[in-house]
């Protein structure tokens, strides 16, 4: 009697494994060669024309370059806002009780009560969307700050749920 053949997958596993053995071995030793070649050189630049001795030095022109300096660390600096903070406040039941997040393999599966939130400089909080049953997450902060995009699930109520979608 004679061995099952083996799977599709199982067929190619050891090729697939030598040909990106492979390809790394290449990555590394053509880093290796890059690395001791150096740096490329650069071509010889002229020598600029000193200005004749009576005229005035020219002005820079303006730099819209960022600065080449970074400002001192201000690690462990206390600094005031002067900004807004959109946030999403979650219910907490506090250490001994887990509560659901919206993650990788369940992202749509999240506790009901979340819900949009601004915090001012002053400290003062302001609710944007309040949730009821449902819950919001994900806000995004448009560029210009005029705008805040959000996902927003209407009704978590577990009789609300689709089971047929493990309570999607």
């Amino acid at each position: 009697m004679s061995a099952p053949d083996p799977s599709p997958r199982e067929s190619w596993a050891l090729p697939g494994i030598l040909v990106l053995a492979i390809l790394v071995v290449a990555g590394v030793y053509l880093y290796s060669r890059r690395a001791e070649q150096g740096p490329p050189a650069a071509a010889p630049q002229p020598a600029p024309a000193a200005p004749p001795p009576s005229a005035p030095p020219p002005s820079a022109p303006p730099s819209s370059a960022p600065p080449t300096s970074l400002p001192p660390s201000t690690a462990g600096v206390a600094r005031e806002i002067d900004y807004d903070i959109v946030y999403v406040r979650q219910p907490r039941y506090g250490d001994e009780e887990l509560t659901i997040w919206p993650e990788v393999f369940r992202p749509a599966r999240l506790e009901p009560g979340a819900d949009l939130m601004l915090l001012h400089p002053d400290g003062s909080e302001e609710v944007l969307v309040e949730s009821g049953f449902g819950s919001v997450t994900d806000p995004f902060v448009s560029f210009d700050g005029e705008w805040v995009y959000y996902s927003l699930f209407p009704d978590l109520r577990p009789e609300r749920l689709n089971r047929q979608r493990e309570y999607l």
